[in-house]
């Protein structure tokens, strides 16, 4: 068994994935309007796989109904933060939708213990070839094997909202990702 340390981030961080996009379903209760790039676009009652694209002034929702996808754009004002734990508000006048996002998120951190092992590895080096001209060094990769010291970071992005328009809540989205990333703190020569 692998003990797993719990770090939960408290602080309020910008809540930024990247190119990652945060995957999950919009529960729709009751049609609603979207304002998108072609004008305004219907999303029926249903349930629509749905993923999210954080950016620095706007989320990009993407949902995905059986007609086509519908790209809903939620602007996101300047001296506005999307926390990586707790709730947040989003009102339309600000998000340039017609109804409000109301959520939360949480986010938790976790750490494996230190591992450690042998890893492939490469390494640049010099051969030298001898032909008519002469001779001369040309570079070459060498593979080898170095020793590394590690843990593995992993992230649990966890985020929920309602759509409320002025007829009440309209959709629920719920939606999470993970990640993990290795984290190299110490390594030997690569031979």
């Amino acid at each position: 068994g692998e003990f797993m340390k719990k770090l939960l981030l408290g602080s309020v961080l910008l809540f930024m994935f990247g190119c990652e996009d945060l995957t999950g379903n919009l529960n729709v209760f009751q049609s609603f309007n979207v304002k998108a790039k072609g004008g305004a676009q219907t999303v029926l009652a249903g349930n629509y796989k749905t993923s999210l694209n954080f950016k620095k002034d706007k989320i990009v929702a993407n949902i995905e109904t059986a007609g086509s996808a519908i790209k809903m754009n939620l602007a996101i004002p300047q001296n506005s933060v999307i926390p990586a734990n707790g709730n947040f508000d989003l009102l339309g006048k600000d998000s340039g939708q017609p109804f409000d996002v109301h959520g939360a998120v949480e986010t938790v951190v976790t750490q494996s213990q230190r591992q450690s092992g042998y890893e492939t590895c490469s390494y640049q080096d010099t051969d030298v070839v001898c032909g008519p001209q002469g001779c001369q060094q040309i570079p070459i990769t060498r593979w080898g094997q170095q020793y590394v010291e590690y843990f593995v970071r992993t992230t649990q992005k966890d985020m929920n909202f309602d759509l409320v328009s002025a007829n009440g809540t309209v959709a629920h989205f719920d939606g999470s990702e993970k990640s993990s990333e290795k984290i190299i703190t110490a390594q030997g020569r690569c031979n």
